[in-house]
């Protein structure tokens, strides 16, 4: 915890932290010198004749303070908020850091995303509320002596009875806090589920294939089912805990009423004042109120410390090393005896790879679904690294030229960014504007201009087609292009008229470079004088079309399906 304020703490906030506690004493000893007039004026009003210029003096006080005391919660209040601005930025800023820092295996496993559900639902909260925890425990806490105090000159026993009859309070709260972090730990991965199946009915992306296929009754059903099942091991849970804060609330009211018992007949006996039993009760009901705060408070401490857990546990995972070089010529890439498997996979995505590509080959990658492409393309990025074997930038592991290589190098994923936003946003992501050929004919395409907003969040925008969209993300590939650029079916969605004008494109703007194409169609291997034929995570086949062709059955197989297909269509 100490380890996490230090981190998370900058001059300004700690400024205000301490003007915050300095606030925070002051209402903390305000509250029992009103509370003490109070018992004052009753005592004055009680025993006639009382003196009214003492009478009014008594009031002008108490209302002076009780306005003091208001103005000062609410300066604390307003200062408060700015520390809590403060550290969610910057709690959330190491949160995004970390995550883009962190090796891709990691998106890999679902244990991962049930880690970051937990902390980006309640340890950043909860980091968060422990400042106020510690803060807001101090004012209950100090109310809590004075109010001891009070009573005590009442009667010495009083704060003893109460304290003692709220220790079971204090081993609830942690019993009840432990019971809450474990259900909440076996319930993540169904609640992540829970909401997934409540998004894909308002994802825009399923809507059309929920509507046409029906299946909105299957997925509202399977998020009910979920619901449901979370809701009841909640209740008991819930029931549970009730049970046990009857009783300890059963034991806490009867402390409160042996002190009110005792007051009354020390007021009938007249060995007291009534300002004195009001006193009483209103202290032993603030000393309660402000166990009960301190005890959650602690509570609260008690409860972050097993979610930090999850903290410590995230900020464990691996990171991406930007490696200590600072420039590479890149003039090849060697894949030598490369495994790789998925966590918690058995069987290996790719096997025994060997390749050599060199600055300015252009290769298409070409093999069945699952044959190993994505993942050779992963570890090519220096997404993933290999289990076995290496993978060397000109002579250097990748790992240790990491940012470097990555500044050479631009990729088009399947899955591109789509941003609801402007056409001259998606475009450049930031980076400085640039147009050219390809800029002109994406624009004279789409029938849009740079100023144009894309998608369907803003109510001025225009939804794309899929075509469209990927011509989009090729021209933002175009545009940055690299001396590696990797292009991953970038024409999939395209008609035969425009690809042919992208692959034009593509032949010209990456004449000198070099160029890899994962791809189905035919069509862009006409790009290539190098094909890589994948199968069953290997490389069966490196060689030119013609050499393929000729002794590659995994490659006629592909050349005779679309042939055939194309026949059929005629």
């Amino acid at each position: 915890m100490l380890y996490m304020i230090k981190d998370i703490l900058n001059k300004r906030t700690t400024i205000l932290l301490i003007i915050s506690f300095i606030m925070l004493i002051a209402n903390a000893l305000l509250a029992p010198v009103i509370l003490i007039l109070s018992k004052k004026l009753i005592d004055y009003i009680a025993i006639p004749p009382a003196k009214k210029e003492m009478v009014v003096c008594i009031i002008i006080g108490y209302i002076i303070f009780q306005l003091l005391n208001e103005m000062l919660e609410n300066i604390k209040n307003y200062i408060d908020s700015d520390i809590r601005y403060d550290m969610e930025n910057i709690v959330n800023c190491k949160i995004n850091t970390k995550i883009k820092k962190l090796q891709l295996k990691y998106f890999e496993m679902p244990q991962m995303y049930d880690v970051i559900e937990r902390i980006s639902t309640t340890v950043v909260q909860g980091i968060i509320n422990s400042f106020d925890t510690i803060m807001g425990v101090l004012e209950p806490l100090l109310l809590l002596i004075s109010y001891s105090i009070t009573l005590f000159f009442i009667k010495w026993y009083f704060p003893v009875i109460l304290l003692i009859m709220n220790i079971p309070y204090l081993v609830f709260l942690k019993k009840r806090n432990s019971l809450n972090y474990e259900q909440y730990k076996k319930l993540s991965r169904e609640k992540r589920y829970a909401n997934y199946w409540k998004n894909a009915i308002l994802d825009k992306e399923f809507i059309k294939d929920i509507r046409v296929c029906e299946a909105y009754t299957y997925i509202s059903n399977k998020w009910k089912k979920l619901i449901l099942k979370i809701y009841n091991k909640e209740k008991k849970l819930i029931l549970k805990i009730g049970k046990i804060n009857t009783v300890i609330q059963i034991i806490r009211s009867f402390s409160l009423g042996i002190c009110l018992i005792v007051t009354a007949v020390m007021v009938l006996k007249k060995e007291i004042l009534i300002g004195s039993f009001v006193l009483v009760y209103e202290a032993v009901n603030s000393l309660n109120t402000n166990f009960t705060i301190v005890a959650n408070q602690y509570g609260s401490i008690h409860e972050l410390g097993m979610f930090l857990k999850d903290w410590e546990l995230f900020n464990s995972f691996d990171e991406e090393n930007p490696g200590n070089l600072g420039e590479i010529e890149f003039s090849d890439i060697r894949f030598k005896n490369v495994f790789y498997r998925y966590p918690n996979s058995k069987d290996y995505a790719l096997k025994d790879i060997n390749v050599e590509i060199k600055y300015g080959e252009k290769i298409g990658i070409v093999g069945k679904n699952g044959s190993g492409k994505s993942t050779f393309i992963n570890l090519l990025l220096g997404l993933y690294y290999p289990e076995q074997g290496e993978i060397t930038v000109d002579g250097h592991d990748i790992k240790n030229v990491l940012k470097a290589y990555r500044q050479k190098l631009m990729c088009m994923f399947q899955d591109f960014l789509k941003l609801p936003m402007k056409l001259e946003e998606n475009l450049y992501v930031g980076r400085k504007r640039k147009i050219d050929d390809t800029t002109e004919y994406l624009q004279k395409r789409l029938g849009l201009k740079m100023n144009d907003i894309l998608g369907n969040l803003d109510d001025k925008g225009r939804e794309l087609s899929g075509g469209e969209w990927q011509s989009v993300a090729l021209v933002r590939a175009l545009l940055y292009k690299k001396e590696l650029n990797i292009f991953d079916e970038p024409t999939s969605n395209l008609d035969s008229t425009t690809e042919s004008k992208y692959l034009q494109f593509i032949k010209d703007k990456t004449e000198n470079d070099t160029v890899i194409i994962v791809t189905h169609k035919l069509s862009l291997l006409q790009l290539c004088d190098r094909i890589l034929v994948f199968k069953e995570g290997k490389i069966i086949q490196d060689g030119n079309y013609e050499e393929i062709s000729k002794t590659s059955s995994e490659f006629k197989e592909l050349l005779e399906s679309q042939s055939s297909f194309f026949r059929s269509q005629m």
